[in-house]
Formats: C-alpha cells, sequence, structure tokens
C-alpha cells in the first residue's frame, strides 16, 4: 500500500507539485522568518523580503525544475520566466506581510504563514502555464 502511494505521487505532476510544494513552502516560511529574525534589527522589512524572495525562489526553481516538472530544456529561459511568476508574486506578497506585521500587528510567524498561503495556488498555475510550458514561444 506504502509502495502504490508512493509510486502514484511519484507519477502525478500534481501530486508532486504538492509534495514539493510543500517543502517549498517550509523553506520559504523558515527563510523568510529566519532571515527576518537575523536582520530585522538592522534592516526595512521590504528589503529582508526581497532577500528571502530571492533566496526562496532559486530553492523553488531549482525543486521544481528537477523534481515537479523534470524539465530538460535550457535552464536559463526557464529560470528567467520563473523570476517573472516569482517576482510578481513578490511584489503582492511583500506589501502584504509589512502590511501584516506593521499596520495590523501579527507576528512574523503568522504573517509569513497567510503571505506563503496567498502565493500557493499562484506559484502553480505560473510555473506550469508558464515557466515550465512545453514548446514555449517566449525564450
Amino acid at each position: 500500500m506504502f509502495r502504490s502511494a508512493v509510486s502514484l505521487i511519484v507519477s502525478n505532476e500534481a501530486s508532486r507539485f504538492l509534495v514539493v510544494g510543500v517543502f517549498n513552502t517550509a523553506a520559504g516560511y523558515l527563510i523568510g522568518v529566519g532571515i527576518y529574525l537575523l536582520l530585522s534589527s538592522i534592516a526595512h522589512i521590504v528589503v529582508i523580503g526581497v532577500l528571502a524572495s530571492g533566496i526562496s525562489i532559486a530553492v523553488s526553481f531549482l525543486t521544481q525544475r528537477f523534481l515537479v516538472f523534470r524539465s530538460r530544456a535550457p535552464w536559463w529561459p526557464q529560470f528567467r520566466r520563473s523570476l517573472m511568476v516569482y517576482g510578481s508574486l513578490s511584489l503582492v506578497a511583500i506589501p502584504i506581510l509589512w502590511w501584516l506585521l506593521e499596520v495590523i500587528g501579527l507576528s512574523i510567524w503568522l504573517a509569513q504563514a497567510v503571505t506563503l498561503v496567498i502565493g500557493a495556488g499562484l506559484s502553480y498555475a505560473g510555473q506550469k502555464w508558464f515557466t515550465f510550458k512545453v514548446n514555449h514561444h517566449v525564450d
């Protein structure tokens, strides 16, 4: 039974995205909170958000490229498109994070979780239909 469940996850792209997405979400969450805890006394939340987003984007791109979409296409065009998708998501998430922290007064733990949940579905759509789309014509 365990083998069949693992086989189903490995063979199904959406299932792989879900598993890798849980990893990427946890990694992004820990990266964001960790950088905030390290730098919040010396850097503005926007700077922290940009730094955390950059690191999280690189991790997510690599795991999605190799584990989810199993792409063999040239990496640079895909990475550029991934930056466009995640950059757009970051432009939405960073102000939301600032608002949740500075205006609403949530803790970094809850604020980071809220921003990650907002971007998860949009991330899959953008990566599937833009970044890793087969026969992409925007390269």
